[in-house]
């Protein structure tokens, strides 16, 4: 029809002007060559290409494309016939000239996708592909394609080395958009174990902003920057993250910073050799000065800062950072001079001290250091009471999984076990005869006269239990209850236990009595449904907080205390549960069941959870210092008095022992001064 109606215009203008007509002529014989033999040329095509005769289409398409550069269907037919032939490069260079004319590409880079990204692509192929990206990307910059593909080679290439290159011409938007291929860009140049490739790539990706949130969670910009790259930054299975820890609350939280702390503390997991040869390649850079000096022994790594520090300088923006790292080494260091302490702030020299208060002649040189220059003046003060403790009695270096805690005379070692299924393995052990046994699940309860140990055993998919063991560690009683929640002894033959019973949707406390296997339900309580705390007594008592008062069952009543903080938690009962401890909004209070319930000002807020007590009338506690570290300190319920024992950090206290963890993972044992 279009013809036709071309014909007859065709014949009025000849007609009506002849000398016009035959350029009118002229200008029609062109479109039809240009414009119909195309389209039949493209139906050619087609046709060819569905017969898989991919050499012919090749052949025929570049006649046409000869003819006529702008004929796209027929263009993508031969980019299509280049894949199917196994020329994929030739193919990515047809893409780039379809993408810049505005053709539709999507089924094109799908294609290019499984062609470059499998086995069909060797190594100098995916190469060339790489090259020209970096040639053509510039004039699709609208186009996300090109960069998504490039990502994905540079992952499949192993190639570290063309990272920077690659992203330097990336804008703001592509970062946020490919953050899930940078992060394994990046693992990639850490496989490759191309260390400065891999600092270099993170400054780059830190010259953009990050402003949305990772993983559906809504951060600021350099929480983003940090969790956004933290699978990158545990590629690497190390044991201790502590110093990574430590830092992460610093205000230098980008990439580059925290790759740098992930190089210095897990992925050359002390490897001199390539923290000296990442060091020696940008000798300016302080973090990475400082974790070659933590990869040599704390002695030879603060000797070799000395030197590096007479010919190099700190950003003021790093100084923090660097401090806490050296820090460590002094913490570490049997000894110290005062040019070690150079380019540490006088808080991190104090933190290093309390590190380390086994080695008093050390902690005696900081505080001295510190006094000289009157800083932090109260704390050292504080601090000072270490001097007077003597050297911890036992040393123990337990395995790094392990937990310890005191019971007694007994030490327990608690492990994860996977093939347990109830909650790891402790193993006892008696610091005075040397006799161990085994028992799995980490809540056990000792009899008065500490000669049995009972806890609540749940296999998988049956009952709950519980057992009872002697000293040996062999079963003495299992008695089948299921819902137990937790348990305490009343006396030498009698438990009591508190227990949910589904059908009655209540909490109820039971007795058990181990000789006669006999068990009598006590008491329902209501109450405890609301509870967040609870906690069972001597003598079968039970206490627990709710959200405006105080519930105390004394074998016989329940007592109802009010008070007004919005969280409440029960902490401790007396040895003869003639009263207990109670944190209210962090402030701790003391309630005596004759009903008197006072406030308690030990050393300001009350956070710490470490208490045991010596007799009645009073009890040990941890007691903040700085810097996380704790001391131990003993109350006085009838005067009022706190005093400080001097031991640092303790853990766990029973009788007249306190247990401490060292620098290094050691278990100390300390008799109470």
């Amino acid at each position: 029809m279009q013809l036709k109606t071309l014909l007859n215009s065709f014949s009025l203008v000849v007609r009506e002007n002849k000398p016009m007509a035959l350029g009118v002529l002229a200008l029609a014989a062109l479109s039809l060559y240009l414009i119909l033999p195309s389209q039949a040329d493209a139906e050619k095509l087609e046709r060819l290409f569905d017969q898989g005769n991919y050499q012919a289409v090749r052949a025929g398409a570049e006649q046409v494309l000869a003819r006529d550069p702008d004929a796209h269907r027929s263009r993508e037919l031969l980019a299509l016939a280049e894949l199917a032939t196994k020329r994929p490069v030739e193919a990515l260079g047809h893409t780039f000239i379809l993408a810049g004319a505005g053709w539709d590409v999507d089924l094109l880079v799908q294609h290019l996708d499984r062609a470059l990204l499998t086995e069909q692509a060797d190594e100098e192929e995916c190469n060339r592909a790489l090259d020209l990206i970096e040639e053509k990307m510039p004039g699709v910059s609208d186009s996300a394609w090109p960069k998504q593909l490039g990502l994905k080679l540079l992952i499949k290439g192993q190639v570290p080395e063309r990272i920077p290159g690659f992203l330097a011409s990336f804008q703001a938007e592509d970062f946020q958009h490919f953050c899930y291929l940078l992060e394994e860009v990046l693992k990639s140049a850490v496989a490759s174990e191309d260390w400065e490739s891999a600092w270099r790539t993170a400054e780059i990706l830190d010259q953009s902003p990050l402003d949305f949130g990772v993983w559906g969670l809504y951060m600021t910009q350099a929480e983003v920057k940090w969790q956004q790259y933290w699978a990158f930054l545990t590629v690497s299975n190390n044991a201790s993250n502590q110093l990574m820890w430590e830092v992460e609350h610093f205000e230098l939280r980008n990439t580059e910073f925290a790759l740098r702390m992930q190089l210095l503390t897990g992925v050359f997991n002390g490897d001199q050799q390539k923290m000296a040869a990442l060091q020696a390649s940008i000798p300016e850079d302080a973090l990475l000065a400082v974790g070659r000096g933590l990869a040599m022994s704390p002695e030879a790594g603060l000797a070799w800062l000395a030197g590096w520090e007479k010919e190099n300088s700190i950003k003021a923006e790093e100084a923090h950072v660097y401090s806490r790292m050296k820090g460590r080494l002094i913490a570490q260091a049997t000894w110290v001079e005062e040019q070690h302490l150079s380019n540490l702030l006088s808080l991190d020299v104090l933190g290093a001290a309390l590190d380390d208060t086994v080695n008093q002649e050390k902690l005696r040189f900081i505080l001295d250091y510190l006094q000289d220059r009157q800083e932090y003046t109260a704390q050292v003060q504080t601090a000072q009471v270490a001097l007077a403790v003597p050297k911890p009695a036992r040393i123990i270096v337990p395995s790094s999984s392990a937990i310890w805690t005191l019971n007694g005379n007994w030490l327990r070692a608690w492990s994860w076990d996977e093939g347990t299924g109830y909650g790891g393995i402790s193993l006892f052990q008696n610091l005075m005869t040397g006799a161990e046994f085994e028992l799995p699940g980490v809540n056990h309860s000792w009899s008065p006269d500490g000669s049995l140990v009972a806890y609540v055993y749940e296999p998988g998919g049956e009952a709950s239990q519980i057992r009872i063991h002697n000293v040996r560690g062999e079963l003495v009683g299992e008695f089948v209850r299921d819902g137990v929640s937790s348990l305490s002894w009343k006396d030498r033959d009698r438990l009591v236990f508190l227990s949910w019973e589904e059908g009655e949707n209540e909490w109820f406390l039971h007795e058990l009595d181990i000789t006669g296997r006999t068990r009598e339900k006590v008491n329902s309580f209501p109450g405890l449904r609301n509870s967040n705390s609870c906690l069972l007594g001597p003598g079968g008592r039970l206490a627990w907080a709710m959200a405006n008062s105080l519930q105390v069952f004394t074998g016989a009543r329940i007592i109802s205390v009010d008070h007004q903080a919005d969280s409440a938690r029960v902490l401790s009962w007396t040895p003869d549960g003639s009263g207990l401890l109670l944190v209210l909004d962090n402030q701790l209070y003391f309630y005596e069941i004759s009903g008197n319930l006072r406030s308690l000002d030990p050393f300001g807020p009350f956070y710490w959870a470490v208490v045991s007590w010596r007799g009645n009338r009073e009890f040990y506690f941890q007691t903040p210092i700085i810097l996380g570290h704790t001391m131990l300190a003993k109350y006085n319920l009838n005067t009022g008095r706190t005093t400080l024992m001097g031991i640092v950090d303790p853990v766990s206290v029973a009788g007249k022992r306190v247990l401490t963890y060292g620098i290094s993972g050691e278990v100390y044992i300390y008799d109470i001064p």
